[in-house]
């Protein structure tokens, strides 16, 4: 029977994707014209407005496009419908003045990817609100906008200034450095404890955090998120996927360090406090709460992967400036160096 049976041919095959074009053209016709939706670029069917952006500066293109749609747009990346927010004043209008409305947000398949829905940044409902809650008031407890942290990177900042004595005036790279000082700041909060700037491990695990940015901001995984079947033959998703199994497996390391070492009548650190307010959940017989070993996982991921990226590139863009403007740093230079002069 199965003898009988022939491959297609190329031009059935030709056929079969024509077919399926056609369908999906008539599919965006008749769904935006149904539909009252923001106006933006005219869609090519299957692949969206992808030819009509950079995905590589995918920023710099929507802000082209806003100049044309305005601050409230919408684009197709692939089949994927994406409402743009353009401009200070319509991202405050959603994000602030409307943020019930707009609080649960679709997670792209990297990120799901990255954080399984569990943690702080890439998650909705009640586990992301209880999450938020405890990350704010725990960091708040442990010095975060208070003169406590101000000590905590006062204390840093002495380290760093050390590193850059190592060169002697010479011209160096000082990514590593900031990037391994932005670090450890946040360690400082998150595990009660700093890394040494020559610790191998510690160093990879930056250049993980690092390297995740990264990734996530290239062409390739801008496709994943619109065609996640791509994976699999995708180098940078399987980098992605590897790098980030890297990073969970040192921080549950770390985890059950300060699980072994617990003291519930010694809070040491932010991880500490959410083990303790787990144990305490657990013993009053509340066993499915939000407090488990995932969203502390990935809580702690979250909290370093947005917090040594950005402050460190904040600094850098502050030296920049101030390198390109000595008459400033002349003035700013006693208030900057007060604790830690050079």
């Amino acid at each position: 029977m199965f003898e009988d049976l022939q491959p297609p041919t190329s031009a059935l095959l030709l056929g079969v994707f024509v077919a399926l074009l056609l369908l999906h053209l008539l599919y965006f016709r008749t769904f935006i014209q149904e539909k009252r939706e923001p106006p933006g670029p005219r869609p090519v069917p299957l692949f969206g407005n992808l030819f009509q952006v950079d995905l590589k500066w995918l920023d710099k293109s929507l802000f082209e496009l806003s100049k044309t749609y305005g601050p409230v747009f919408q684009v197709y990346f692939g089949p994927k419908q994406v409402v743009v927010l353009a401009g200070y004043r319509a991202v405050k209008q959603a994000l602030v003045n409307q943020s019930d409305e707009f609080r649960t947000r679709e997670i792209p398949p990297i990120f799901y990817d990255l954080h399984k829905r569990c943690g702080i940044a890439f998650s909705n409902g009640d586990s992301w609100k209880e999450m938020r809650r405890f990350a704010q008031t725990t960091l708040r407890d442990f010095g975060m906008g208070k003169r406590l942290s101000e000590e905590m990177i006062t204390k840093e900042c002495c380290f760093l200034i050390e590193e850059f004595d190592q060169f002697e005036g010479k011209t160096f790279n000082n990514t590593k450095s900031l990037n391994y000082a932005a670090t450890n700041v946040i360690s400082s909060l998150m595990f009660g404890k700093r890394f040494d700037y020559k610790d191998q491990i510690f160093q990879a695990m930056v250049e993980r955090d690092s390297e995740i940015v990264r990734l996530t901001g290239t062409a390739s995984l801008w496709i994943y998120n619109c065609f996640p079947w791509l994976g699999p033959a995708l180098q940078n998703w399987r980098d992605f996927i590897k790098i980030v199994e890297d990073s969970k497996m040192n921080v549950r390391k770390i985890i059950a360090d300060l699980t072994d070492t617990l003291d519930p009548e010694v809070c040491r650190c932010f991880v500490d406090s959410f083990l303790i307010r787990k144990k305490h959940l657990e013993d009053s017989g509340i066993k499915n709460s939000h407090y488990h070993d995932d969203n502390l996982l990935y809580t702690v991921l979250n909290v370093f992967e947005a917090g040594n990226d950005t402050t460190a590139n904040t600094v850098k863009w502050g030296l920049l400036y101030m390198a390109k403007f000595p008459h400033i740093q002349g003035n700013d230079s006693s208030a900057s160096f007060h604790f830690c002069p050079v």
